[in-house]
């Protein structure tokens, strides 16, 4: 061979070791720098070798990680026996889901594929990859429990519409029944009387069960507002028990006040306190059989920064397991096919919403069934509080006749309000439209327009904006009757020009106290 030929093989043997080279720098690179988590793994199980992006999954240093066995990185020591197997079976493992133990303690999904180098049928170390699936797995997770909450949520929903159809044709039945029997045996004295009870006591239930509706939804949506004032708690709560004796009393209780004499001052809204002492008495009187005891205490904790009222009953009691679910919305402890105890379970959980609204507590103790419970609620006390007088009683002005206007498209509401208007010694007339309104309004020049919302048509925002562009009646004041009573909906009427707003439905004492502070146009 020449001396050509040489040179020529010689720098053919350094081009191929300039390439091989090359290539192992390459392949390095690849290993080290890929942005999949790639690692080798011994016979023995030792990490033999890791790239940066593995590393970088679990959170060690190249020392702290190389020649650690791999069965101490997993949460499930079945799962890196089963992979064992197959491997030495000489299978590839391909997307094996697993959970690793990272350096910081928490746990990561990740999927592994991996097999096996061999060389003249011995194992030599095993070639994984790592997918990191945990934010997958999260999101998985989320999912899974949003749909089970759904579910959950339409199971309540269903569960609540039918218990609100119940509750809702339970005082129905009582006022039908009574009403048949009033046109059957005429109009005696003593019918009349009775049929007259019938209504007052299920109309109250059924808009007791509409307001605690109302509340619950306001709340949600954050639309309570307190009118805080420093009132005498005790005061209150005598108040507020006396309003109810005649409940208890006619469900055969007896009923016990304990009020310190001096005065326990407290910043709240007095309306909203005596709705949660009210609930609490509502609730007593619902779960407590005749001849039962309820006792109402008032009282100062020890460290004197609280005041704390309790309504305790010898009722029914509560299982131990549910008194941290009684102050649930919609939670029911009469679950019974009858529900002879009825109620929606809205009650207590407004107490808990409206005591938390003025920074205090609610709590419920039972020692079980046919125990009694007692609920107390501590409100946050008033450090030196002067008490305000009451403003001086205005004297009473007699009452005048009004010209009113109904407009109301609901033929019985209407007709029945005319016939409260003309009892209270007004002359009122009834349009059954929201143009009709108009124009009834326009032609007679009524003192007051009380005047629905719901109106087919021409609703009665449009009334009361039109009503307020006639210079021809100017005084005329509009007052809006709906069943719709949120803040904004009240704000909405006040922005249309009405005076106020009534929620339907409506107290008749309450609207002629409204009447009353109207002036006749004339």
């Amino acid at each position: 061979m020449s001396l050509n030929s040489l040179a020529t093989v010689g720098n053919e043997d350094h081009d191929l070791e300039t390439q091989l080279r090359r290539s192992e720098r390459e392949l390095a690179d690849f290993f080290e720098n890929g942005i999949v988590a790639l690692q080798w793994v011994g016979p023995d199980g030792r990490i033999l070798r890791a790239n940066q992006a593995q590393l970088d999954l679990l959170g060690y240093s190249r020392e702290e990680y190389l020649g650690r066995h791999i069965a101490g990185f997993y949460a499930d020591q079945s799962v890196i026996a089963d992979l064992v197997r197959r491997l030495a079976k000489g299978e590839t493992v391909r997307d094996c889901e697993v959970c690793l133990r990272c350096k910081d303690g928490s746990m990561k999904y990740v999927l592994v594929s991996t097999n096996v180098l061999w060389e003249d049928g011995r194992f030599i170390h095993t070639r994984s990859f790592m997918r990191d699936i945990t934010q997958r797995k999260r999101l998985e997770a989320e999912l899974r429990k949003q749909a089970q909450e759904l579910a959950e949520s339409h199971r309540r929903k269903d569960e609540f519409m039918a218990m609100l159809a119940h509750e809702l044709r339970n005082p129905l039945t009582p006022v039908r029944n009574a009403l048949h029997v009033l046109r059957q045996r005429g109009t005696d004295e003593a019918t009349r009387r009775w049929v007259q009870d019938v209504l007052e006591r299920q109309v109250e239930h059924m808009a007791r069960l509409l307001d605690d509706l109302l509340d619950v939804a306001r709340i949600t949506r954050g639309e309570i507002h307190l009118q805080r004032e420093c009132l005498n708690l005790g005061l209150l709560v005598r108040v507020t028990v006396e309003d109810h004796r005649s409940l208890l009393e006619k469900a055969g209780l007896t009923l016990h006040l304990e009020v310190p004499q001096e005065p326990v001052w407290v910043l709240a809204d007095r309306t909203r306190m005596a709705q949660v002492l009210g609930n609490l008495l509502h609730n007593a009187a619902k779960f407590t059989d005749q001849n039962g005891r309820v006792v109402v205490r008032l009282s100062k904790d020890p460290d004197g920064k609280h005041a704390a009222v309790t309504v305790q009953d010898t009722g029914i009691g509560i299982q131990p397991e549910l008194l941290s679910a009684v102050f649930q919305a919609f939670f029911q402890a009469d679950r019974t096919l009858d529900r002879s105890r009825g109620g929606l379970g809205l009650g207590l959980a407004l107490v808990k919403a409206l005591v938390e609204l003025h920074g205090g507590t609610v709590r419920a103790l039972s020692a079980g069934p046919n125990c009694g419970t007692d609920i107390t609620f501590w409100l946050p006390l008033e450090s030196e509080a002067v008490a305000k007088p009451p403003p001086p009683a205005q004297p009473q002005a007699p009452a005048k006749s009004l010209r009113v206007v109904v407009v109301e498209d609901n033929l019985d509401t209407g007709e029945t309000l005319r016939a409260l208007l003309e009892l209270f010694g007004h002359e009122a007339r009834v349009a059954r439209s929201g143009r009709a309104g108009v124009e009834t309004a326009r032609q007679w020049q009524p003192d007051v327009v009380l005047c629905d919302i719901g109106l087919p048509g021409m609703d009665g925002y449009a009334v009361a904006r039109t009503l307020r562009q006639d210079p021809a009646i100017p005084k005329t004041s509009l007052i809006a009757l709906s069943g719709y009573g949120s803040d904004a909906d009240k704000n909405r009427c006040l922005e249309a020009g009405f005076r106020l707003h009534l929620t339907k439905p409506i107290d008749p004492t309450e609207l002629e106290r409204v009447l009353a502070t109207v002036s006749p146009t004339r």
